[in-house]
């Protein structure tokens, strides 16, 4: 059996009702550090694909 009750007693209040809404909660609210290492590689590798392949291949299919 996965539930704890007997059965005897009828299940009642929140326990029954489906729609209550499960406040979900994060204890700090902050990013932890590996991950803002990430993020920066991430936006560093963007801007040196962008400056050094993406605007070349533009403007040459530009025309310009």
């Amino acid at each position: 059996m996965t539930t704890q009750n007997s059965g005897s007693e009828p299940i009642s209040g929140e326990e029954r009702n489906d729609q209550v809404h499960y406040q979900h909660r994060y204890d700090h609210g902050r990013m932890p550090a590996y991950m803002k290492f990430v993020w920066i590689g991430y936006i560093v590798l963007l801007f040196w694909y962008v400056s050094r392949f993406l605007l070349d291949a533009v403007s040459a299919e530009l025309g310009g």
